[in-house]
């Protein structure tokens, strides 16, 4: 895993790596959070232990408190043609949700020094000439590129929920958005942002966007989603 502090402005982190262009908001391109349970014998989090053959359409977002979980952080319903270069994004939880550490399963991440503590956020990358992310899910590929960023590691004491925002930390304006392969950047609507909920059954609903289509944006809005997290 590497880090690098990037002071660039924007979703500028390739930057480092070259200019980006603006492509304009995408109401298709979804973030998506998926969660599995972590077992002693899983020794791996990224590569073939990850949940590469489960679709964005099916992924869970519902956990029981006490138990240990991966959850992973996927970029998912881009043409690929397209392909995906990078994310910026955010992460919060409750009080009784605690994130023990995680996994890269990009090439590099840019961040404050805090990332994935609650309220942080960080820019995860691929490198656009070697990993460029262009694969799909087989047998789903109307759902377009699957790329899984990184895996939290993930114990709730009590119920609670974490869920995704937009990228504030210490940035000068927030940033929720993907690159593609063509270094362009593509921001996404911050209303329709994966939630998973930990409860005492394990069967309270998070909030799925590729299994939300096709409700509007309005009906998803991160108001009503803070509105459930009080």
């Amino acid at each position: 895993m590497k880090s690098v502090l990037c002071p660039i402005a924007g979703f500028a982190f390739l930057a480092c790596m070259a200019a980006p262009a603006s492509g304009g908001v995408s109401s298709d391109v979804k973030l998506s959070l998926h969660t599995q349970l972590r077992t002693k014998k899983v020794t791996q989090t990224c590569g073939s232990a990850a949940p590469t053959a489960v679709p964005c359409s099916q992924h869970n977002v519902s956990g029981s408190i006490e138990t240990q979980y991966h959850v992973y952080l996927v970029v998912a319903r881009v043409d690929p043609s397209e392909g995906i270069g990078g994310v910026t994004v955010g992460v919060d939880y409750g009080e009784g949700v605690h994130v023990e550490g995680w996994s890269l399963c990009a090439d590099l991440y840019f961040d404050r020094g805090s990332w994935p503590a609650a309220g942080s956020g960080a820019r995860i990358i691929w490198s656009h000439l070697a990993h460029c992310q262009r694969s799909t899910v087989p047998g789903h590929e109307e759902e377009g590129v699957h790329a899984i960023a990184a895996a939290l590691y993930v114990y709730a004491y009590s119920p609670g929920d974490l869920f995704l925002t937009v990228n504030t930390a210490g940035l000068p304006q927030p940033e929720l958005a993907i690159m593609n392969c063509s270094a362009m950047e593509v921001a996404l609507d911050p209303e329709v942002l994966p939630l998973v909920r930990f409860s005492a059954s394990g069967t309270e609903p998070g909030v799925s966007p590729c299994a939300l289509d096709p409700v509007p944006i309005q009906e998803t809005s991160w108001g009503r989603l803070k509105h459930r997290l009080q």
